[in-house]
């Protein structure tokens, strides 16, 4: 149980709340305040409220928000409220869902054929008749019949042949309105490390196709997830997000177009109608929005379709990637193999190189298949998502790199740690025998703070998420494998490790992108010999087209599904009850677009207190913690320690440039932060599992924060540096993202100011030896893939 106090004039209100866990089963209740009962409205209606009423109104759905509360849970702080002898103004539940109605977008429901799968569109009548051609995925079959069909609407929404549909233009108008004033849409006025050099979605080629002044672009992701481990229903959400926003907005303000929720995967080409509809009215007439009291307008465009490799068939309308031609990308067959007691279809590059699929070879072999009935070198009919202007189907529907990682690195872990099978000779590669070397290198890891979570032992692999794998593959395989896995297939692992280190840099130059596609391509080809051509997956494939992919949109990050996977632990946590899960979810989505709007509104006629009330309500992640001094260069963190430096520490400070008091007295602290990121000396014990005191200057040396102090309102960063081990090597495939120093650092005491540092960098240890311990330092190249 948790407490929650709030203060708002002289009233408290206490609030116990359950906080439930993520992956909690949904209660099976039948809890009417998260039903489906609830109608959707035509239009929003009117609340007669005050100015000062409607804050409050604010205030609470803010909380609801915050703290996940039902409706009926924020009904009874309200009731809790009343006990107070001065209240004047009590929101209802009613109240509280007129408010989310009027300052939200439309909703609107879209039924589906229950028989054909045809999509109908909006129903409003009781009854539906289906009179579209029978034609399944196909875009038009030549001659179909007429379903016919007649349903009840009610019994077509009961048996989930139906969908609920956000307006994106209400949405993205909500948006572009509550911008800073701070952030534009021009991209040509960014700030680049190198001109030349991939550094954003906009240094793309297919991006540039989109890009206009006048025009901004949407990646949208379309992937299933199941909302509750409870129920056999899946959520297949639309969601979408604004390039032209800076990185941290982008991941901020997500969007949701479209919601199936049902037991059966949707027809893409039916359930994607309303979507492309209107995204192909919005790049006509485009969406109108007011900022500093002046109006403009920009047209939208779909740039790029983010799917993992079983939804992205359904959206080109090809095969599945272990059916023949199953690429969508290439014309690459597969072979069919056997695997063990079974058969599978490898991606081998033994057999031939084969050429990338075009837009124009893909459209030809649609029309081909739908006139003859049957897939045409893998593609079954036309994508819907080909009526988009400038949208090409091979390259705008892009491969996933999160999923291909993931996918890649369970794989080969797996195979390293899984035990074999009785009577069967062991392969060099089984190393399922040394899994508790591998734990205690892999638990003694203490990555900084901007790492999620802490590394688990190996034998928890299956419940790893995405970003864990990541952390694993790039920060500690290598270092924790070396003398364990024989080095033919370490030396093998590391051309993966490498190839994506490179394409992960914040900016990379396209003579890299052809470098790291070498290591990539070494690394797949290997796989044959090494494991032999069954382990030559999809996901191995998909590494071979990687290098296309960062041509047309640039770094992985930039169009990654690590922000929608993200978003996808919001919509499972909207979920209150089993009833009416679909509303659940888009009511949560309505709720956060209604505090935006009605903030737009009442901002200006709030008290400053409620301001800053709201504005940590509004607050994701944990709070930042207020310092005790802010300098220029560095907030200073927690209760200073006033002391007379030495004759060493006066020295260090004065070859940096300070100047020190005459009685040579200066304040120390153990933490401070820049730009928002948080580091340590190396006295501060109260973080036992994380290490936030070593850095790369730029100087491009590895400096160790032994204490921060304040010298003559100047802050200086004081240490020693570490020096580069050049006797050893990690494997035969230079990794420049991991260092190997020496042990200890050097003997001089220096200083640093706080500018000079470019980034924290994880700093472990790993006995690889009984002789040998390696101190590394890598630098987190996954500091723009996991930004939040």
């Amino acid at each position: 149980m948790k407490i929650f106090m709030m203060r708002n004039h002289s009233v408290f209100i206490l609030v116990w709340m359950k906080v439930s866990s993520v992956n909690a089963e949904v209660p099976q209740d039948n809890c009417d305040d998260e039903s489906d009962s609830d109608e959707i409205l035509d239009q929003a209606p009117n609340l007669h409220l005050s100015v000062s009423e409607k804050i409050k109104l604010l205030l609470l759905l803010a909380i609801k928000k915050k703290h996940k509360l039902t409706y009926s849970a924020a009904e009874d702080v309200i009731e809790l409220l009343g006990l107070s002898e001065d209240v004047s103004f009590l929101p209802s539940k009613h109240l509280m869902k007129s408010a989310i109605e009027k300052y939200s977008f439309g909703l609107q429901e879209h039924h589906v054929c229950p028989s054909c799968g045809e999509y109908i569109g909006i129903v409003t009548e009781k009854s539906l008749e289906c009179d579209v051609p029978a034609c399944g995925d196909s875009m038009s079959i030549f001659g179909a019949d007429v379903c016919s069909v007649e349903t009840d609407v009610e019994v077509n929404k009961n048996n989930r042949s139906m969908f609920l549909y956000l307006k994106l233009k209400d949405q993205l108008q909500a948006l572009l309105q509550s911008l800073p004033d701070n952030v534009q849409l021009d991209m040509n006025d960014r700030k680049k490390i190198n001109c030349h050099n991939y550094e954003d979605i906009y240094d793309g080629a297919m991006y540039k196709i989109f890009q206009s002044s006048d025009t901004i672009t949407l990646n949208f992701f379309i992937d299933g997830l199941q909302v509750a481990t409870s129920s056999k229903q899946s959520a297949w959400p639309v969601l979408l997000t604004v390039n032209e926003l800076p990185l941290e907005l982008r991941r901020k303000h997500v969007l949701m177009a479209s919601l199936w929720l049902s037991k059966k995967k949707p027809s893409c080409n039916q359930y994607l109608k309303p979507f492309v509809a209107e995204l192909l009215e919005l790049a006509r007439t485009g969406v109108s929005y007011r900022r500093n009291s002046i109006v403009k307008s920009v047209k939208v465009k779909g740039c790029c379709c983010i799917s993992d490799t079983v939804a992205r068939p359904m959206i080109r309308n090809s095969t599945q990637f272990n059916g023949k031609f199953g690429c969508g990308f290439c014309l690459h067959p597969g072979v069919r193999m056997a695997n063990g007691k079974g058969s599978c279809r490898s991606y081998t590059t033994s057999t031939s190189v084969y050429p990338e699929r075009t837009h124009q070879e893909v459209m030809h072999l649609a029309a081909r298949a739908e006139v003859r009935g049957i897939p045409q070198s893998g593609i079954k009919g036309t994508s819907i998502l080909s009526r988009l202007p400038d949208f090409d189907v091979v390259r705008c529907i892009d491969l996933d790199s999160f999923h291909a990682v993931v996918n890649v690195a369970k794989r080969f872990v797996n195979l390293w740690l899984t035990s074999p099978h009785k009577n069967t000779p062991v392969p060099d590669f089984k190393i399922h025998d040394k899994i508790k070397i591998l734990d205690k290198r892999l638990m003694a890891i203490t990555p900084t703070l901007e790492v999620s979570r802490a590394p688990r032992s190996l034998t928890e692999r299956s419940d790893y998420r995405g970003h864990e794998w990541f952390h694993f593959v790039l920060f500690y395989s290598v270092p924790v494998l070396k003398n364990v896995l024989p080095a033919r297939f370490l030396n093998h692992w590391s051309l993966f490790v490498k190839g994506l280190a490179i394409l992960m840099q914040n900016s990379l130059a396209k003579s890299e992108v052809i470098y790291a596609d070498r290591f990539l391509h070494q690394f797949v080809s290997g796989i044959d010999n090494l494991y032999g051509p069954q382990n030559v997956i999809f996901s191995c494939h998909l590494l071979t087209h990687l290098k296309r992919s960062v041509q047309d949109f640039a770094q992985p990050f930039t169009h990654s599904a690590f922000i929608y996977e993200s978003f996808n632990n919001e919509i499972k946590e909207s979920v209150h009850s089993s009833n009416g899960v679909a509303k659940q979810i888009v009511k949560a989505m309505q709720l956060k677009f209604a505090l935006v709007k009605m903030e737009q509104e009442l901002r200006v006629d709030m008290t400053d207190k409620q301001r800053a009330y709201l504005d940590k309500l509004n607050l994701r992640g944990k709070q930042l913690a207020n310092p005790s001094l802010q300098l220029e260069s560095a907030a200073m963190l927690g209760k200073p320690k006033t002391e007379r430096i030495s004759k060493e520490m006066r020295l260090a400070v004065l070859q940096a440039g300070g100047v020190c008091r005459p009685d040579n007295v200066c304040d120390f602290y153990e933490r401070f932060r820049i730009h928002g990121e948080v580091f340590h000396a190396t006295s501060y014990s109260r973080v036992s599992k994380r290490n936030n005191c070593v850095v790369l200057l730029e100087s491009e040396r590895v400096f160790l924060i032994e204490s921060a102090l304040v010298v003559s309102d100047e802050c200086f960063i004081a240490g020693h540096y570490y020096q580069d081990r050049k006797d050893t090597k990690l494997s035969s495939v230079d990794l420049p993202h991991l260092r190997i120093l020496k042990s200890t650092p050097g003997i001089v005491l220096q200083c640093n100011r706080p500018s000079d540092i470019v980034s924290k960098l994880i700093n472990f240890t790993v006995q690889v030896s009984p002789e040998e311990t390696l101190n590394l330092a890598c630098i987190n190249v996954l500091l723009m893939e996991m930004l939040s």
